[in-house]
């Protein structure tokens, strides 16, 4: 039966996604949810431009460039953002993977990482975020290779536990047809949606070919600028000069926030976003600290 092969096909990671989800595709097609296809048509195919992404297929680059002040130089160096504007970063600093899955599949492997090169345009303004004289030389924006499995793990993950989900209702049969009857009055759109998008976000699936979500901005603003705030520290805080009792502080605060992400939980979220502002409080005359007080004020403001 084809549930129970797609059921075993996502748990053998090195069987190919887009195998299965062409058959997860003909799988819907067989028990009448045709509508809920579009997403593994989009996954196979890529997401057109006008079509809304799902959360796991948006990633976050850091900012790295060869830095020099003519006396010392340091090759591929994290370099603050805190005095850029939201727009330059958004523009530079993350990205939309609306690549077929099967060329998402071709980039991952053992460690490495995506660059994408900035235009030297852009090195005065990136330079005015370093101290004792050093300007950038060249500067680019990476990912790593971990950062894009992630999407493949994600639509593995995400598409089982419907299924599971689906085996749970249906219960033991042995043929497809046998699935179409027994899932008819459950309410499959919505366990898909639950299931491939989240608790938090609704997707309208069968709307002329394109996939819409209707999701809290504020919410979705809140975590994507607290993510991107902890990558940011993270790759700040070695060099920041903080005294190390805010770092010890900070790094805790960090902790907190990485694990309201995780779930995501906007409560605790907030509270891990007040702890790491207290923390860096105490150091506000500290380039990266000041940068990331600004930061967190208009975070913290996205909240209420």
């Amino acid at each position: 039966m084809l549930l129970d092969d797609l059921i075993n096909a996502l748990s053998d990671e090195k069987q190919s996604l887009g195998g299965i989800l062409l058959k997860t595709k003909v799988f819907l097609h067989q028990i009448g949810r045709k509508e809920l296809a579009d997403w593994a048509k989009f996954e196979m195919s890529g997401y057109p431009d006008g079509a809304e992404l799902p959360e796991y297929r948006h990633v976050t680059f850091q900012l790295l460039a060869n830095v020099s002040n003519g006396v010392y130089r340091y090759p591929s160096h994290p370099i603050p953002t805190f005095h850029l504007d939201k727009q330059v970063k958004d523009r530079f600093m993350s990205d939309e993977m609306r690549q077929p899955i099967a060329t998402v599949e071709s980039w991952c492997g053992p460690g490495g990482t995506l660059q994408r090169p900035l235009p030297m345009e852009l090195n005065p303004l990136l330079s005015k975020g370093l101290s004792g004289g050093m300007m950038v030389e060249r500067a680019w924006c990476e990912v790593s290779i971990a950062s894009v499995t992630n999407i493949l793990t994600q639509v593995r993950s995400r598409l089982l536990d419907f299924l599971l989900e689906l085996k749970d209702v249906v219960g033991d049969v042995s043929q497809d047809d046998d699935v179409k009857a027994r899932s008819q009055g459950a309410d499959l759109a919505g366990m898909f949606n639950k299931a491939v998008f989240g608790p938090n976000t609704t997707i309208i699936v069968g709307n002329n070919s394109t996939i819409s979500a209707a999701q809290s901005n504020s919410v979705a603003d809140l975590i994507g600028g607290s993510r991107d705030l902890v990558e940011q520290l993270r790759a700040a805080l070695p060099a920041s000069g903080l005294p190390p009792s805010v770092r010890i502080e900070a790094e805790a605060a960090l902790v907190e926030i990485e694990g309201a992400l995780a779930e995501p939980n906007p409560s605790r979220l907030k509270a891990g976003l007040k702890f790491l502002r207290k923390s860096l409080e105490g150091a506000s005359g500290n380039l990266i600290a000041s940068g990331a007080l600004t930061a967190l004020a208009a975070l913290q403001a996205m909240g209420h």
